[in-house]
């Protein structure tokens, strides 16, 4: 399951899960250099870890998307 950072507090990163759900993940628990965007993928133990290849796709997408909806309002 992936997780987003909406924003960082402190020492902890406040999360959006895929669901929906938001919840709170202590920094020192995320593998990698987390920031407000990163994508994460629960590695088990309680860790995660900052998925770049995840965040590269969803930003791809999401400019696809963006493209699509200023093509059809022209």
């Amino acid at each position: 399951m992936f997780f987003s950072i909406d924003r960082i507090e402190g020492n902890v990163a406040v999360c959006i899960g895929d669901m929906g759900q938001t919840f709170v993940i202590n920094l020192d628990m995320i593998d990698g250099e987390p920031h407000e965007g990163s994508i994460l993928f629960d590695i088990g133990n309680g860790r995660f870890l900052c998925s770049g290849a995840e965040e590269d796709k969803r930003r791809k997408e999401n400019a696809e998307r963006l493209e699509r909806l200023m093509q059809e309002e022209q």
